[in-house]
């Protein structure tokens, strides 16, 4: 988080609708180096942003992993305003708050927590595996 406005971006605790801020609304998704011993993708589900904010710091403290995301099971976000990134490599995911790269792709971690998983578009988030057409290019329009 070496952006300024990210940074008060991510410490900032997200508003959730009612009906949506049941169970668990939020998974931290965290990525170990590719030459570690254990699985690439570790995943916790929280229900609470601000446990979930905290725990992941201190998730990243242990230098086990080499990023980190909080991301949203229920709702996609915008990303706030003045935040800038290299929109050449990356796009903006809605549903893991972050800029990311969408590639294609058929199998992914997070592909277990989706009730229903389509193959009409493979490119998704490299982090989060949301579709494109749903939390990236759809998510810019607004």
């Amino acid at each position: 988080m070496d952006d300024d406005v990210y940074r008060a971006y991510a410490r900032k605790r997200p508003r959730l609708p009612v009906n949506v801020s049941y169970g668990t609304p939020w998974v931290i998704v965290a990525r170990r180096p590719e030459n570690s011993s254990r699985p690439t993708w570790a995943l916790k589900m929280m229900d609470d942003y601000a446990l979930a904010y905290h725990r992941s710091k201190t998730i990243m403290a242990t230098g086990d992993y080499e990023d980190i995301a909080i991301v949203s099971r229920r709702k996609l976000f915008k990303p706030p305003v003045g935040l800038m990134w290299d929109d050449t490599r990356f796009s903006w995911c809605g549903r893991c708050r972050r800029p990311t790269m969408f590639r294609e792709m058929y199998k992914h971690p997070m592909m277990r927590h989706f009730a229903a998983v389509s193959l009409d578009e493979s490119r998704r988030c490299y982090y989060c595996a949301a579709r494109e057409i749903l939390a990236g290019r759809f998510m810019m329009r607004f």
